[in-house]
Order: structure tokens, then sequence, then C-alpha cells
């Protein structure tokens, strides 16, 4: 009986012990360094949201249709700017083939077509000066010479695209300048000036859009009709000039 009293106690005293032993503690798999906190500041100029991406997203759809549709090889890129001049403004980095649009002269612009005309000029206006250096030497000796030729070239490039050439008329009565003779003005030709030869060269080149002229009843064409009847009536007479001795040249050669 002794015996089993004493077994009993053994056996009680060693599961005691067992159940007191510290257990040990599973390993725990090192937990990640904590990644650094990266504070990303972007200025409002830097994204373009809302409104602004519309905006940029029209310059660069009708840019790009201008290039391809004119075959132009050398890259150019267009951008919009949010507040960057309180005017309306167009502007053309040269050396980086940028042209660059900010938000009150696209406010201006009310079709593709005359978003067309400012951008047309920008990209003739660089393929001029891409010519060499002899060219930009030669540029900037006579200034309204090229400024001419890349107006002129304008209208080409925008019918080309599918663009109406008569919006170049109604986006250069709405934005370019008429200073007064004495005023500093010497790069450029008077508004009126370019108006009169951008009329001259589409009336001989393209007349199929002044005949049948969508922009006919628009408020800033019927201002240049007001404005341009001298010069128009100049065009129409050098036309008629050069129609009668085209049809003089034709019956000498019918008597010959």
């Amino acid at each position: 009986m002794k015996k089993l009293i004493t077994t009993l106690l053994l056996i009680c005293f060693c599961a005691q012990c067992c159940l007191a032993a510290p257990r040990k503690k599973a390993k725990q798999k090192p937990e990640p360094p904590a990644q650094p906190s990266i504070e990303i500041q972007i200025k409002d100029d830097d994204i373009y949201s809302g409104q602004s991406a519309k905006y940029q997203k029209r310059l660069m759809e009708v840019g790009f249709r201008l290039l391809n549709a004119n075959g132009i090889e050398k890259r150019t890129t267009f951008y919009y700017l949010v507040n960057k001049n309180k005017k309306p403004c167009i502007k053309l980095n040269a050396s980086k083939k940028h042209v660059f649009v900010n938000e009150n002269a696209i406010n201006f612009l009310e079709s593709d077509d005359e978003l067309a005309a400012l951008i047309s000029q920008q990209i003739a206006y660089s393929n001029e000066i891409h010519q060499g250096l002899f060219r930009r030497i030669t540029i900037g000796f006579s200034p309204r010479k090229y400024e001419k030729k890349s107006d002129t070239l304008a209208v080409d490039y925008m019918v080309k695209a599918g663009y109406n050439p008569v919006a170049m008329i109604i986006t250069m009565n709405k934005l370019a300048g008429e200073p007064d003779w004495y005023d500093p003005y010497i790069m450029h030709h008077k508004g009126s000036v370019r108006l009169a030869y951008i009329y001259q060269y589409i009336y001989e080149k393209y007349p199929m859009y002044l005949i049948d002229n969508e922009y006919l009843t628009n408020i800033y064409f019927q201002n240049f009709l007001l404005t341009s009847k001298k010069d128009r009536a100049k065009v129409r007479k050098l036309q008629q000039e050069r129609l009668r001795l085209k049809k003089l040249k034709n019956e000498q050669k019918e008597e010959v």
C-alpha cells in the first residue's frame, strides 16, 4: 500500500514539473523594414486635369494631323500653357521645335479650323528656320518676307489636312495687331496687310472655299469684308487683268 501511494505521489510531482517547465517560443519571421515615406510635390502647371487635359488633347490632335497630312518629317511637339500669359499667346521655341498655345488663345478659337490656322503658321515658320544656318540669317534680315511665306504655306497645310483655310482670315482678324506707322512693329506686317495677302492667296489658289463659304455669315468674316473693301477690289482687278492677258495670249497662239 505504501508503495502504491509513493508511486502516485511521484507521478503527480513529475507532472507538475512538466507543466511548470517554460515553453520555447516559436521563432517569428523578422518583419520587413518599413518603407521610407516619399512625399511627391507636383505643381499645378506640371499636370493637366479636367478642361486643361481636353485642351491639350485637342491641341495635339490638330497639330499631328497637320504634320501627318503634309508629310512633315521633322518632329514638332505641341503644348498647352495654363495661365502663362494674360494675353492670347502662341509662340514657337525654334531650337526645340515646341509650339506653345496659352489658355486665353484657346478660348478665342471657336473651331479646330481656327486652331489649325494658328498652329500651321508656327509649323511653316519652324520649317523655314530649320533649313540651315544661312536661312536663319536670311530670316533675320527679312522677317516680313518669311512671315508672308509662312502665312501662305500655312494655308496649303490647312487644305491638305482637310481644314477650311478661310478660318485663317477669321483667326487673324481676331488676333493680329494693327499698329500705327510710328509703333515699333518692324518684325511683322500690319494685320490688315496679312489679311489682304492671305485673302488673295485663297482667292487665287482655293477659290472654291470662298464661293461655297461656310463662314460667310460669321461676324468676324463680315467685319473683314467691311474693313477690306479696297484690298479685295485690288485682288479682283488683278485677277481680271491676269485672265485678260491669258485670253489674249491664247488668241495670239491660235492666230499663229
